[in-house]
């Protein structure tokens, strides 16, 4: 009996060492924000009954931070820039799990257009934000902010209308919040895959930051000429040209805008120039 009593211990050994050993992967990495120069990524853990002691971030394959959290913001990336984070967990008994699977992540592109620098940095700042602390009022105000340092202070935002564009950020909110898929890695690989293909054939190969931009500056452009605000709705139209420069269809429109802007200021009494 003696010699049955040994055996069972070394397999209850054997069963606790690899159980320990056996420490499952993080899983459903997702990327919960991106901006110019920063990217936060987050993932889940499969067992409750696993004390973690830490999780270690890997970008591009080398350790880049440690955390306890389930939450990590990684700094000081270069815009337009495609990254690879995977994450292990390592134990309260120093076991390390496998990694987990690969997560590919991409910074906001910069545009070309004079001090797009202040630009991003307005929208870095806001990077840490909770969604659900965002308001439109509260991003209208850096909005203002921005654009003065931009202009110098010599033209506020008081050249547009705030109205106009809180509704525009308030709806957007609003879809941010609803936006957010429960997918595999797997629908999101396919998901990503799908954009990449509409954006070579539609937009060749231009950022969805970019299109993005375009979108709202021309829908908030349209807005305010609806309202009467011409001079606000030519400067929209204006600088929505920085984005999507190489698509004719996009700068065309554009410039038929612009110019029936012009046409529709012409009167009786206007000089020939």
């Amino acid at each position: 009996m003696s010699g049955r009593r040994f055996w069972l211990a070394i397999w209850l050994l054997a069963t606790v060492a690899w159980a320990e050993d056996s420490v499952p992967a993080p899983q459903k990495l997702k990327v919960e924000r991106a901006t110019y120069h920063k990217l936060t990524i987050s993932w889940e853990y499969p067992v409750q009954s696993v004390q973690i002691a830490d999780y270690r971030i890997y970008r591009n394959g080398t350790e880049v931070a440690r955390t306890s959290a389930r939450q990590f913001t990684d700094t000081g990336l270069l815009p337009g820039t495609s990254y690879e984070y995977c994450v292990d967990a390592v134990t309260v008994g120093g076991n390390a799990s496998a990694p987990s699977a690969v997560l590919q992540a991409r910074t906001f592109a910069s545009s070309d257009y004079e001090q797009h620098g202040q630009v991003e940095s307005v929208v870095d700042a806001l990077h840490t934000t909770p969604v659900e602390n965002l308001t439109a009022l509260s991003l209208l105000s850096a909005v203002k902010a921005g654009f003065e340092s931009l202009t110098g202070g010599s033209l506020t935002i008081s050249t547009f209308d705030s109205e106009l564009i809180c509704q525009m950020i308030g709806a957007e909110l609003e879809w941010i919040r609803a936006a957010s898929p429960d997918w595999t890695d797997a629908e999101r690989i396919a998901a990503q895959a799908e954009l990449n293909q509409c954006l070579a054939e539609s937009f060749g190969y231009n950022p969805v930051e970019e299109l993005y931009l375009y979108d709202r500056l021309t829908a908030l452009a349209d807005a305010h000429w609806v309202q009467g605000h011409q001079q606000a709705a030519a400067m929209l139209y204006d600088f929505s040209l920085n984005f999507l420069k190489d698509q004719e269809k996009c700068v065309l429109n554009t410039l038929q805008r612009l110019a029936f802007f012009k046409e529709a200021a012409l009167t009786a009494e206007s000089s020939t120039d």
